[in-house]
């Protein structure tokens, strides 16, 4: 039987949209088992693993961390999205316009500033837009996808 996890779309998108360094600092993982997205500090784990932990810690931050260190198969990182495979999908979208509209996005999306010029072509069309929110939530769903063991199916909502 196939398990079911549902994850908010917006909590999604601002994990795969990342923030500079963060990823250093803290891992972001999909508890599998309570189908729930959980951020774990990584200088944590490590004194967790050398059996060092901290007063101050918050503890449903250390069980999680413990889970993970004893059953890491029920966890799956979840990492933001690189430069390269998010102006990949604005590419694959291109494909997908008209061909006038597709040699334009094309365009836009050649040097520097192509999310900008992208981001700015789009929102001038809300039909454009809705496309390209229909779009990348499929491809953020497809992506998740190929993360997670056999057997479960994540569902962006």
């Amino acid at each position: 039987m196939e398990k079911i996890i549902q994850l908010s779309l917006i909590e999604v998108a601002t994990i795969l949209d990342g923030a500079d360094g963060v990823e250093d600092e803290v891992l972001t993982f999909l508890d599998i088992q309570s189908e729930e997205v959980v951020c774990l500090q990584t200088f944590l784990i490590g004194m967790v693993e050398a059996e060092r932990t901290p007063g101050y810690a918050d503890p449903d931050e250390l069980e999680l961390i413990k889970a993970y260190l004893e059953d890491p198969d029920r966890f799956v990182q979840i990492s933001p999205l690189g430069s390269s495979q998010a102006y990949g999908w604005r590419q694959s979208f291109a494909e997908t316009l008209p061909e006038v509209q597709s040699k334009e996005v094309h365009l836009l999306l050649d040097g520097a500033g192509a999310f900008s010029r992208f981001n700015r072509y789009i929102s001038d069309d809300s039909n454009l837009a809705k496309a390209w929110e229909l779009y990348e939530c499929k491809a953020m769903e497809e992506y998740l996808q190929e993360l997670v063991p056999e057997g479960v199916k994540i569902e962006l909502v």
